[in-house]
């Protein structure tokens, strides 16, 4: 699932960086995009993957989901730029907000 992310609504994406250490070739990484999924149990054997506020705030854990970071690599003009992702750790989440399982939802 693609979400797009809240970093590009408030900023430009930051520039691509050019390494050259005495060498006619240019190593070029830049930050292509940012995700922030919805929250999730970091267990894997969790039957219910979806993490509600209830959970983190019994288990006494923060209300976080994971944010993934894509970058592409360019080694010289000599190949097509290539993206790579990683998952960088885990966001805090607000209570309500458009990534909170709980948005739209009123009290019972």
């Amino acid at each position: 699932i693609h979400v797009p992310p809240l970093y590009y609504k408030t900023m430009d994406p930051p520039p691509s960086v050019d390494y050259d250490r005495h060498s006619d070739k240019v190593l070029r990484f830049g930050i292509t995009r940012l995700e922030i999924g919805k929250p999730v149990h970091a267990d894997p054997e969790e039957k219910n993957p979806i993490l509600l506020p209830t959970h983190c705030r019994v288990g006494h854990f923060t209300y976080a989901a994971p944010l993934k970071i894509y970058y592409t690599r360019e080694h010289g003009g000599l190949h097509a730029p290539e993206e790579f992702g990683f998952e960088a750790g885990y966001f805090p989440i607000m209570l309500k907000s458009d990534k909170c399982h709980l948005k739209g939802m009123g009290p019972p």
